[in-house]
């Protein structure tokens, strides 16, 4: 759990939930957290794997071969952030399940208590044997892990349940990547260290398409619940924050030496554009219409939060153009509408919209 890809509120960016929650039907949600709970403890990781290696990880051979940007120190940073994250479950999970039940959304506590949670509580044990391995004193980690776990864990507290589904899309999305990262710098000398992590980022992959998939429902059940997305996608932050700080603090210098930054925000898009229909321009519209007003963009001198009520008028074809820049650049989605005089017109006005379109829309919403 360790990638920022947005900083954290600041000056008058709007991260408020301006639409009451509200779910007219939640069987449909009852429905597949029954089924996780019922199928998904199948594949939970074995807890302890690893201890019986102790000792034989090989991660002094991983260190001295690192890429000549990640040093030694870069690399120990990386697995104790990864380590003192995953250990503190409990506070992601209880602040979820405390929201869900102010909502009145049992679902979700089920899901969270009977999936997520009994899932996560193994998703440490490889960053606690490489850093054991790496010098840490056992007793010295445990008393971490239990610092951790009393950090006070404020993000989230005024989001809904929607809110929160959304927040893990993201966060378990980073994490899925992030792990992957680590796979690729301890493969070669350290297979299973690097096995290990690679099983976490497996695990971490169904959790963003189960969370993708329940806020998809809500935002079915509730369109305007679209509201909570933009809140949550324009605040976001990842847990290391409170947690290990100084260590998180390095994740941006980290990143561009560990993958393409570009590439981890387009699969971040596609991941947010499933909880929507397939070529959904008018909620792709409206959504970077709302991303961009929250985070204070201009049109011209205006903010666009005043012009908030023009551009609705034009949110499917600005819903054309982030999808195809973003979702579907190798696609022609919209040509059943591109035909005749004013399809020519209707083209050439959403390819202008396209260049005024940043090459990163996460730019677009960063403070």
């Amino acid at each position: 759990m360790a990638v920022e890809m947005a900083p954290a509120p600041t000056g008058r960016r709007d991260v408020s939930m301006h639409v009451p929650y509200h779910i007219p039907d939640n069987s449909e949600l009852i429905t597949y957290a029954d089924y996780l709970a019922e199928t998904a403890p199948a594949d939970f990781l074995k807890p302890g794997r690893l201890i019986a290696r102790r000792g034989q990880l090989n991660m002094a051979e991983t260190i001295r071969n690192l890429p000549p940007d990640i040093s030694e120190d870069d690399f120990r940073g990386q697995t104790e952030l990864s380590c003192f994250t995953e250990c503190a479950t409990d506070l992601y999970a209880d602040q979820i399940v405390k929201i869900a039940k102010k909502d009145g959304q049992e679902w979700m506590v089920i899901y969270i208590n009977k999936v997520w949670r009994p899932d996560e509580y193994t998703h440490s044990d490889p960053f606690k044997e490489g850093i054991l391995e790496m010098g840490w004193y056992e007793s010295e980690v445990d008393q971490r892990m239990e610092e951790a776990n009393e950090v006070l864990f404020t993000d989230g507290e005024d989001y809904s349940t929607m809110g929160m589904s959304v927040y893990q899309i993201v966060q378990e999305y980073l994490t899925d990547r992030w792990y992957k990262y680590a796979h690729k710098l301890s493969y070669r000398y350290s297979p299973e260290f690097a096995q290990d992590v690679l099983n976490v980022g497996k695990r971490e992959t169904l959790h963003t398409v189960w969370a993708t998939k329940l806020t998809a429902i809500q935002l079915g059940q509730n369109p305007e619940l679209l509201d909570h997305v933009a809140a949550v996608l324009i605040g976001f932050r990842m847990p290391g924050n409170l947690i290990v700080p100084e260590q998180q603090a390095q994740v941006k210098r980290w990143m561009p030496h560990l993958t393409d930054i570009k590439e981890a925000e387009s699969g971040l898009i596609k991941t947010i554009a499933k909880i929507t229909e397939p070529d959904d321009a008018d909620t792709a519209g409206d959504l970077l219409i709302d991303l961009a007003s929250r985070a204070g963009k201009k049109v011209g001198p205006m903010e666009l939060r005043y012009a908030r009520p023009l551009l609705r008028q034009f949110r499917t074809l600005i819903g054309e153009a982030v999808l195809h820049k973003y979702v579907l650049p190798n696609s022609r989605p919209f040509d059943k509408t591109d035909y005749g005089m004013f399809g020519r017109m209707r083209t050439k006005a959403r390819s202008g919209m396209e260049t005024l379109l940043p090459d990163s829309l996460i730019s677009l919403v960063a403070a």
